[in-house]
């Protein structure tokens, strides 16, 4: 999923990119399609396939930075082709990734395909890492974009055959829609969907996404002791989660359920003291939240379970 997640934050930034230089009714209206992730199972090649309709790529950054490891085109040539942005401060998700070279773990052969507004489109075709690929010219679409094709190993396929509910973890909070197509089964998982879903669904799915994402041996140890009182430190950590959420969370409120909503901002009332952070609409990691669990994105300022920092909170979980 890391790879996965690298080419969804690529994605996101040629979309965002494009969204700040758009120019014309065409080219505006490119950017109310969904990024669209791909994957096809049957047959002896499964297929995945991940495109956006956003700025698009050159044949220099094709060249010099998608594939290399030591160059980063946030840090030098972004400044060169958008010299505006750059002093704006132009946020991107790339400097957070692990680098596009990431997808061999998915398979050998890769294809990729990109091309600026008005400019030539290129395809880069892959075998491999250290291996020399092949560039070549190919039709222009009218408008941008780029689409990224790896034919899917087996070994990854056992791992990313649940794109549909991993997705929503490891992107949960993309400033535009995703729609996701595993053979015939599409999910479209629409920009803000957090805020819309019930205080139910937003506990079972924070609680599901601190599952998948402890699942690195690293972070499980540091939230082992956060946990061991619930149940005997011997115990799996999942195990441990699990239970919690079985005793407790059936029906912890008798009369609805507190939360605040304000703009991007809800936060609901929690026994469980996990949030997921998420930086840039990608998540990396849960951390330790007391009273509460949602989704800030509009960076509302909070202390445990306090709506401000100057009222005073007599909650459990705070005191």
């Amino acid at each position: 999923m890391a790879a996965i997640r690298e080419l969804i934050q690529n994605a996101r930034d040629a979309v965002m990119l494009k969204a700040e230089v758009a120019i014309g009714p065409a080219d505006r209206a490119a950017l109310s399609l969904p990024i669209t992730i791909n994957l096809t199972t049957a047959g002896s090649a499964p297929l995945l396939e991940v495109i956006d309709y956003g700025i698009g790529m050159t044949k220099l950054v094709i060249t010099d930075y998608l594939i290399s490891i030591a160059s980063n085109y946030w840090t030098t040539q972004f400044a060169n082709d958008f010299p505006d942005l750059a002093t704006k401060g132009f946020r991107s998700a790339g400097k957070f990734g692990i680098g596009f070279l990431s997808v061999f773990m998915l398979g050998e052969e890769v294809s990729v395909e990109s091309n600026r507004l008005g400019g030539d489109r290129y395809r880069l075709s892959l075998r491999g890492v250290g291996r020399r690929g092949e560039l070549q010219k190919v039709q222009s679409p009218s408008g941008s974009g780029t689409s990224v094709q790896i034919k899917i190993k087996p070994q990854a396929l056992d791992h990313i055959k649940k794109l549909d509910e991993l997705i929503p973890i490891y992107a949960p909070t993309l400033p535009h829609d995703l729609h996701i197509t595993i053979d015939d089964k599409q999910v479209t998982l629409r920009s803000g969907w957090l805020s819309t879903i019930t205080c139910e669904e937003l506990q079972e799915w924070s609680e599901k996404a601190t599952r998948t994402l402890t699942q690195r041996t690293d972070l499980r140890s540091r939230f082992d002791s956060d946990f061991s009182f619930f149940m005997f430190r011997e115990e799996p950590f999942l195990l441990r989660h699990r239970f919690r959420s079985e005793t407790r969370m059936k029906n912890p409120w008798q009369v609805g359920w507190p939360q605040y909503v304000d703009g991007k901002t809800r936060l609901i009332a929690s026994f469980d003291s996990i949030s997921i952070l998420s930086l840039c609409g990608l998540a990396i990691e849960p951390i330790s939240t007391p009273g509460i669990c949602g989704n800030n994105r509009a960076g509302f300022p909070y202390n445990g379970c306090k709506p401000e920092p100057r009222v005073k909170c007599r909650c459990d979980s705070c005191s």
